[in-house]
C-alpha cells in the first residue's frame, strides 16, 4: 500500500504554501531568466567604463576576444566575464595580455541559454591613458592645421637609391629584418643611426638621429617593432612629427604593427605596415629588373632587325628609281620628242609657203603676219629657246637629285655596316651557340655542355664547367 503522501493531487504539487502559510506560484526557469534580464537593463549597467585586470584572455581564431576582469583595487575577489566581438576587436590599438590593467567600455547583458551575465565590450584601452589619448588627438588636430599631413608635401622615393639610412635600435630585430630584405632584393649600402625607440623623452634622440642622416642618404627608414599605445607614444610627439615633415630626404615610417597608426606615419612620405615592407618599397627587385631588361633587349633587337629590313627595302627602291641608265633613257626620249616636234613645224612652214602665191608684197606680209602660220613661225624660235631652257633645268634637277640620293644611300650603307653583327664581333663581343640554337640566357646551359663561341676571326668549342647565375656583368 502506497504512503498517504503519494495520494496528493496534482493541484497540491503545483501550488504549495510558503513557510508563513501563504500559497505561492511556482516560476519557470525562463521566467526567472527574463526577470534577471529586466533587472540588467538598468541604465546604470549600459554604456559604462569598467576598470579591471585581465585574466583568462583568449584571442579566438574567429577574431572574437574572451576574457575576465578582476577587481584589483578593492581587494575583493570579484570577477566579471567579458566578450568582445571581432568587429570591435579589430580596432584595438594595443595587444591585451593577462595581468594587464585595462578600461573596457560596454553594457551588461544576460545570455539566457547559459544563465550567465557578461560585459559586452565595444572599446578597450590600457588603464590610465585616457588623458594621453586626448593629448594625441589635440596634437593631431594642431599638426593637421599646420598642413604637415597634406599629400602635396610628400616626396617621391627615388627608383634606384644608392644608400638607405635606418633610424632604429641597433639591438632589435627590426634592423635584422631590413637587412635581410635588402640583401635578397637589391644589395645596397645601409647607414644606421642607432637610437632608443621607447621611453620618456626618446623623441629627442630620434630627432637627432634623423638629422644626422639628412643629406647623406637617398631614403630614411624610421622603424620600430610593435608595442602598446604608451610604447609608441614618442612617435606621436610634435617635435618628431615636424622633423619628419621638414626633412629634405624622403622618409618611410614602419612603426608598430599594421593596425598601429602614429602621427609620424601621417607625416612620413610613405608608410609601411612592417619594417620588412618598408625595405621592399624602398628598393626594386633585382631579379625582376633583370627580367625587364632582357625583355627590353629583345624588343630593341627585333625593332633593329625590322629597321634594317625596311632600310634594305628602301635602298633597293632608291637604286631602281635612280638607275643612271633609266634616267638617261628618259632624257633621250624627251629630247627626241623635242627634235621631232621642231622638224615637223619646219616642214609645215615650208609646205605652206610653197603653196601660197602672193602678188603684192604688203598684202603677203599682212596676211602672213595675221595667219596662224605666221604666228607659228614667229613663236617657233621662242618655243625652241623655252624647250632648251626646260631641258637644261630638268637635266640640272636630275643631277642634283641623283647626288642627294647617292649621299643618302652612302649614309644608309654606313648605318647598316654599324649595326651588322660582324662589327659587334670586331669590338670584342661574341656569339654563343648550343647546337643549332643561339644561347640567350645562362639558364639554358647545363654543366658539361659543349658550346660554340663565335669570334670575329673564327670560332671555338668550349665545355661548360661551372654555371653562375644572377652575377653582375
Amino acid at each position: 500500500m502506497m504512503p498517504e503522501s503519494y495520494n496528493m493531487t496534482l493541484d497540491a504539487w503545483t501550488e504549495k504554501k510558503d513557510p508563513s502559510g501563504m500559497q505561492s506560484r511556482v516560476c519557470t526557469v525562463s521566467e526567472i531568466a527574463d526577470r534577471i534580464s529586466g533587472l540588467l537593463s538598468d541604465p546604470g549597467l549600459s554604456g559604462i567604463w569598467v576598470r579591471g585586470e585581465i585574466a583568462n584572455y583568449n584571442h579566438h581564431r574567429s577574431g572574437h576576444r574572451y576574457f575576465s576582469l578582476s577587481d584589483t583595487e578593492s581587494g575583493k575577489n570579484a570577477i566579471l566575464e567579458c566578450k568582445m566581438w571581432k568587429g570591435y576587436a579589430k580596432h584595438i590599438r594595443f595587444t591585451p595580455a593577462n595581468g594587464q590593467c585595462i578600461e573596457a567600455y560596454g553594457s551588461i547583458e544576460n545570455y539566457i541559454p547559459h544563465g550567465a551575465y557578461s560585459l559586452i565590450v565595444t572599446q578597450m584601452r590600457p588603464a590610465g591613458i585616457g588623458e594621453t589619448f586626448l593629448l594625441v588627438e589635440r596634437w593631431k588636430k594642431e599638426l593637421q592645421e599646420e598642413g604637415l599631413f597634406a599629400q602635396e608635401r610628400k616626396k617621391n622615393l627615388p627608383p634606384y637609391p644608392e644608400t638607405i639610412g635606418v633610424v632604429t635600435s641597433s639591438t632589435g630585430a627590426v634592423l635584422h629584418d631590413i637587412r635581410n630584405v635588402l640583401s635578397c632584393r637589391y644589395p645596397i649600402h645601409i647607414l644606421l643611426a642607432p637610437t632608443a625607440v621607447q621611453g620618456d623623452g626618446v623623441q629627442t634622440e630620434i630627432v637627432k638621429a634623423l638629422h644626422s642622416l639628412e643629406g647623406r642618404v637617398d631614403i630614411i627608414i624610421i622603424a620600430r617593432g610593435g608595442g602598446s599605445f604608451l610604447d609608441l607614444f614618442p612617435f606621436n610627439h610634435p617635435d618628431l612629427v615636424r622633423a619628419i615633415a621638414n626633412c629634405n630626404t624622403p622618409v618611410v615610417s614602419a612603426i608598430g604593427h599594421e593596425v598601429d597608426v602614429t602621427l609620424s606615419d601621417l607625416a612620413a612620405d610613405r608608410r609601411a605596415s612592417t619594417p620588412s615592407h618598408a625595405a621592399e618599397i624602398c628598393v626594386p627587385d633585382r631579379n625582376q629588373e633583370l627580367h625587364n631588361l632582357q625583355v627590353q633587349a629583345g624588343i630593341l633587337s627585333r625593332l633593329l632587325l625590322r629597321r634594317k629590313e625596311n632600310a634594305c627595302r628602301d635602298l633597293n627602291t632608291i637604286r631602281e628609281r635612280l638607275s643612271f641608265l633609266g634616267m638617261k633613257q628618259k632624257i633621250n626620249a624627251k629630247h627626241q620628242e623635242l627634235v621631232d616636234l621642231s622638224d615637223k613645224m619646219d616642214q609645215n612652214q615650208k609646205m605652206h609657203i610653197h603653196n601660197q602665191h602672193m602678188t603684192v608684197r604688203e598684202q603677203k606680209a599682212r596676211i602672213h603676219a595675221k595667219s596662224p602660220l605666221g604666228i607659228l613661225i614667229h613663236e617657233i624660235p621662242e618655243r625652241r629657246r623655252y624647250l632648251q631652257a626646260q631641258k637644261e633645268r630638268i637635266t640640272m634637277d636630275l643631277t642634283i637629285r641623283f647626288r642627294e640620293e647617292r649621299s643618302e644611300l652612302v649614309s644608309i650603307q654606313k648605318l647598316l655596316c654599324t649595326v651588322h653583327p660582324r662589327m659587334l664581333l670586331s669590338r670584342g663581343y661574341c656569339i654563343v651557340r648550343k647546337g643549332d640554337e643561339f644561347v640567350r640566357s645562362v639558364s639554358s646551359l647545363r654543366k658539361e655542355d659543349i658550346i660554340q663561341v663565335i669570334f670575329s676571326d673564327g670560332s671555338a668549342d668550349i665545355r661548360v664547367q661551372e654555371i653562375r647565375k644572377n652575377e653582375k656583368v
